[in-house]
């Protein structure tokens, strides 16, 4: 079974790089599935919604671009997986230099280059050794 991967994005300015995570994983076959991730609808309900989710998740991949670091959204899905112990990777989406990291993100964590060979790698840093 395929571990399960919950996906975190800038939901003002990086809607495009999650759409565009979501063909690669389905043409590239990476050893996880991405079963759920950011949500435009703020409501408490949904909310908690999105926290059962990500307790669920093994993983939570972000996707970082210039404005990470104002995405409350992406601070807040990263609390809950901080709080509950799911590892989680940085992933620079947009290639560009000045990428930002959310504010809660640790600083000795890494921004991985966004590819194939690397969310494989990862993976088996993660999970297989």
């Amino acid at each position: 079974m395929k571990k399960q991967v919950f996906l975190s994005y800038d939901l003002n300015t990086d809607v495009k790089l999650k759409d565009i995570f979501l063909k690669e994983q389905e043409k590239n076959n990476f050893p996880f599935e991405v079963v759920n991730f950011s949500n435009s609808s703020s409501n408490k309900d949904n909310f908690e919604k999105i926290t059962k989710s990500i307790k669920k998740s093994d993983l939570v991949i972000v996707l970082c671009s210039s404005e990470t670091e104002n995405a409350e959204n992406v601070t807040d899905e990263l609390s809950v997986a901080i709080e509950n112990n799911i590892p989680y990777i940085l992933l620079n989406g947009k290639k560009e230099t000045n990428i930002s990291v959310p504010k809660n993100a640790s600083q000795q964590d890494c921004i991985y280059t966004w590819s194939t060979d690397n969310l494989h790698l990862l993976y088996y840093k993660l999970f297989l050794m």
